[in-house]
């Protein structure tokens, strides 16, 4: 979909409300959105996961934009989690002389080929065991079965969130949008009135922001979303989900995303003071989201997690291991 002259936008997952079970409600599950941005050099922004049901129709929308990403000569990561960065591997297994680039606090993850299990997933063991039916070991395995790594993308420049950037398509303001994680960043076309803003909410998971990695931070999403507030935006790309249009919109979004991000905190302290005894991440899941299915459900645990650490150190709540097994008390 064309948003700006020179600016197209691909729709990574699709979600069907009307359908329920799990892959057909997500089809297209795993894949980020990306931007293809056309000037001196065709740059992305992201990139997408290659394979999946959204295939197909990704491929008929390009065609009718009359967008190749085999031209792609720059492509800009947000951050290194394997939904923003796959597809990269396709293109860089077909063509040579991509120059790719992130921000330089995730150079040590590309270097690492067990990346996603080790710093996706760098949870204490009684939290993973909550997470997965299998042992790590066999998960980790299973990922390198996957493909998800850094094979054949070579990062080799890392850029900064401090300045501007030419990346030939014109002015691009890198955003510190570290909320998701360390080292995320959003992105700012100035000339163009749009901000792709990554994985900062992601609103198949939950309606606040999106506390999905080991090291996301309640704090700095907040701090996050309102930067996004200060800004003069027309067109609104998040990591996952629909573009949002309009100054109107944009505004109405943002505030509902932080107000729900606000409400994180109350609402889980809440919850556990309603159950009245040490209770486990997921029991705490079943009473605050009882409409999650798979996808959701392993999301929104993580998100309670991190919930739970910011009370935590707020020395609201503490948490006990007893039987491998971590059991939460206001």
């Amino acid at each position: 979909m064309r948003i700006s002259e020179s600016v197209f936008c691909y729709e990574g997952d699709r979600v069907d409300y009307s359908r329920h079970g799990y892959f057909s409600h997500y089809p297209g599950i795993g894949s980020s959105n990306f931007l293809v941005i056309q000037g001196d050099v065709q740059l992305m922004i992201d990139s997408g996961m290659s394979k999946g049901p959204h295939r197909r129709r990704l491929q008929a929308e390009q065609s009718s934009d009359g967008v190749d990403l085999n031209e792609s000569a720059v492509i800009v990561f947000s951050h290194a989690h394997p939904d923003h960065t796959m597809m990269a591997k396709e293109l860089a297994k077909k063509g040579e002389g991509i120059a790719f680039l992130m921000h330089e606090d995730n150079e040590k993850l590309t270097r690492n080929p067990d990346f996603l299990f080790e710093y996706y997933f760098n949870y204490p063991d009684w939290f993973r065991s909550e997470l997965f039916v299998f042992p790590g070991v066999l998960i980790k395995n299973h990922l390198r079965t996957l493909g998800l790594s850094f094979d054949y993308i070579k990062v080799d420049n890392f850029f900064s969130d401090k300045m501007p950037n030419d990346f030939g398509c014109g002015i691009m303001k890198p955003l510190a949008l570290y909320g998701h994680c360390q080292g995320h960043c959003g992105f700012h076309l100035p000339n163009e009135g749009i901000v792709y803003s990554g994985d900062l909410f992601d609103l198949r998971c939950s309606p606040g922001a999106s506390l999905l990695s080991s090291d996301s931070s309640w704090a700095l999403s907040v701090a996050n979303l309102q930067s996004l507030l200060k800004l003069d935006i027309g067109t609104l790309v998040p990591g996952h989900g629909c573009p949002v249009l309009g100054v109107t919109a944009i505004r109405e979004t943002l505030n509902r995303v932080l107000e729900e991000t606000y409400m994180y905190k109350p609402a889980v302290l809440d919850c556990l003071k309603k159950l009245g005894r040490p209770s486990s991440i997921s029991e705490l899941h079943s009473r605050l989201y009882p409409d999650s299915i798979a996808y959701n459900a392993f999301s929104r645990k993580i998100t309670i997690y991190n919930i739970l650490k910011e009370l935590k150190s707020d020395g609201l709540v503490d948490v006990q291991v007893r039987r491998h097994k971590g059991l939460w008390q206001a």
